[in-house]
């Protein structure tokens, strides 16, 4: 599919295109990119190639209706489920109930306010669990979604910050990262996950959560599957494929 460093990316990506209400899942990273760190602009561009690719051959069906065309949205979110099933979730749990028809926000060219999204509404790593938990919930998530969500960092790798001239290297988020598994949730309970906003979960109000996905990794693949839907559609506009496509994707 991709390097490791690149899955987690894609994942992290889907995440990061789809948390808001206001924006969403509407492909409009396309448009963020001179804010993206390196690997994210690597998964979107990576993103880009896989959508060009289905598009040509989309045209050169001659089943398909001319002009038919998936959109940036759908791939962003198809790839981003694409990246956790190659590392371990069960594909039946995502993959088929995940839903097309997304519509991408208009290009720079058209209305630039509401082309990009406001990435200042994305959390930053150090906020802490009030505020993180405020974010989550005022863009209509519950506190167990804000658990399974952030599972993302199970797998995949964080940049680091050039430091003395040094340039910027990818430091695994866990110490399995190409595995879709608990130990994310096991190095939160140690207080010992990556980021601030990852070892606030310990608070008691998400604890409980954290203590079940770091025990049940079924029970952690069903709960970020849930989320993941429920995200993948936040701030989404629609479009009909059409049945065939449809079809075809589920079968994918």
């Amino acid at each position: 599919m991709s390097t490791i460093p690149t899955r987690g990316s894609l994942c992290h990506l889907s995440c990061r295109c789809s948390s808001k209400k206001t924006g969403g899942a509407n492909g409009s990273i396309r448009l963020e990119l001179s804010t993206a760190v390196r690997n994210m602009r690597e998964a979107a561009r990576l993103v880009d190639n896989w959508r060009r690719a289905i598009n040509a051959k989309l045209a050169a069906d001659p089943q398909v209706p001319a002009g038919t065309a998936i959109s940036y949205a759908d791939i962003v979110q198809l790839a981003g489920a694409a990246a956790a099933i190659s590392t371990g979730l069960p594909k039946d749990a995502l993959w088929k109930p995940l839903p097309v028809g997304r519509v991408d926000s208009p290009p720079l060219s058209q209305t630039a306010a509401a082309s990009t999204d406001d990435t200042a509404l994305l959390p930053p790593a150090n906020l802490d669990f009030g505020q993180l938990a405020c974010l989550f919930l005022a863009n209509g998530y519950t506190l167990f979604e804000l658990v399974a969500l952030s599972g993302a960092h199970s797998i995949g790798f964080r940049q680091t910050p050039p430091v003395a001239g040094t340039p910027p290297t990818l430091v695994p988020l866990t110490a399995t990262p190409h595995t879709f598994n608990t130990d994310y949730y096991s190095q939160v309970l140690g207080g010992s996950a990556a980021f601030r906003t990852d070892n606030v979960l310990r608070d008691p109000r998400t604890l409980a959560t954290v203590q079940r996905f770091a025990a049940d990794q079924a029970a952690f693949h069903t709960g970020f599957a849930s989320a993941y839907l429920k995200m993948s559609k936040m701030g989404a506009t629609w479009k009909s494929y059409g049945a065939k496509l449809v079809a075809a994707k589920k079968m994918g």
